[in-house]
């Protein structure tokens, strides 16, 4: 189910978001808020369940007393019956490979965080300066060669990230332009790297050919 739904479920009570992995017989993972599991799930793309528990209330109690399950026969009050009882009632989510749904219509939370990284890198690092050294700034002229963007404008979308328009034709071409040439331009600050970037060059070649498929 999507993140909208059970908002009044969720209003009532405390909860704790219980993560099951696909084939797994326990939970692998509980967590205080949706938003840190999910930033979990998808750091490690992972598949299974995401499903909400009220805390010092079992699954059983809480949908007999909300109505979503009504016991009718003998064994519905059983203990055995109530220790493996679970509810559809129960907000949850399932993903696949880290997308909610199994649908990957969007970047994850890692992608945004090194889009980010590699934006910075990129307007205000030595990545694109006259030498390579670890205190240069990038020069407007090369940056507008390489990436078509002035350099004020890419300085302008890596401040602003994630909270961009990436149908907007400058924006698109400042997160292309940074993601293809801090790897494809032979800069030589491969020592400088770690300082602005914390994922290597091929798992931001990853995260390009990701952005050229959402956004082509």
């Amino acid at each position: 189910m999507r993140r909208n739904m059970h908002d009044e479920a969720l209003q009532k009570g405390q909860w704790v978001w219980v993560f099951n992995g696909v084939g797994g017989g326990f939970p692998s993972g509980i967590f205080s808020t949706r938003e840190k599991a999910q930033k979990w799930i998808e750091q490690h793309q992972l598949s299974g369940t995401l499903t909400a528990h009220p805390l010092d209330q079992s699954a059983y109690d809480w949908a007999v007393s909300r109505g979503s399950f009504k016991p009718r026969k003998p064994e519905h009050f059983s203990g055995h019956f109530m220790g493996q009882f679970s509810s559809a009632s129960q907000p949850h989510e399932h993903f696949e490979n880290g997308f909610l749904g199994g649908e990957p219509m969007r970047l994850n939370l890692q992608e945004l965080k090194t889009i980010g990284q590699v934006l910075k890198a990129a307007a205000h690092g030595p990545f694109f300066s006259a030498s390579g050294a670890p205190e240069d700034q990038p020069e407007a002229s090369l940056v507008h060669t390489l990436m078509g963007v002035e350099l004020a404008d890419l300085q302008r979308v890596a401040a602003q990230w994630p909270d961009v328009d990436l149908t907007d034709e400058t924006v698109h071409q400042a997160v292309w332009g940074a993601l293809g040439n801090i790897i494809g331009y032979p800069h030589g600050c491969k020592r400088q790297w770690p300082r602005w970037i914390e994922c290597s060059a091929e798992q931001v070649d990853g995260v390009a050919d990701r952005f050229r498929e959402l956004y082509p």
